[in-house]
């Protein structure tokens, strides 16, 4: 899927191009709390966009699997003796 060829399929409706791309932009801006964060992502997607630049945020929660909870519990109770 190329950035100048946005397509949303949704169902029955099938939306593409300038109509694509304008759906995406107002949904994901919408979701952004503060009018000076929507401007800042808006203002860094345009930037992007024209200089081809990528960028990958990844939001990561640091939650531990039990299994991992569970091994370090049985490693400081087998190397603490």
């Amino acid at each position: 899927m190329s950035c100048n060829i946005p397509k949303s399929d949704k169902k029955r409706v099938v939306i593409v191009g300038g109509g694509a791309w304008l759906m995406w932009l107002v949904v994901h801006l919408r979701s952004i709390l503060g009018v000076k964060n929507k401007f800042i992502v808006f203002f860094n997607w345009m930037i992007n966009y024209f200089s081809y630049g990528q960028s990958l945020r990844l939001i990561m929660y640091a939650k531990k699997a039990k299994v991992v909870k569970d091994r370090e519990e049985f490693l400081t109770k087998t190397h603490n003796k």
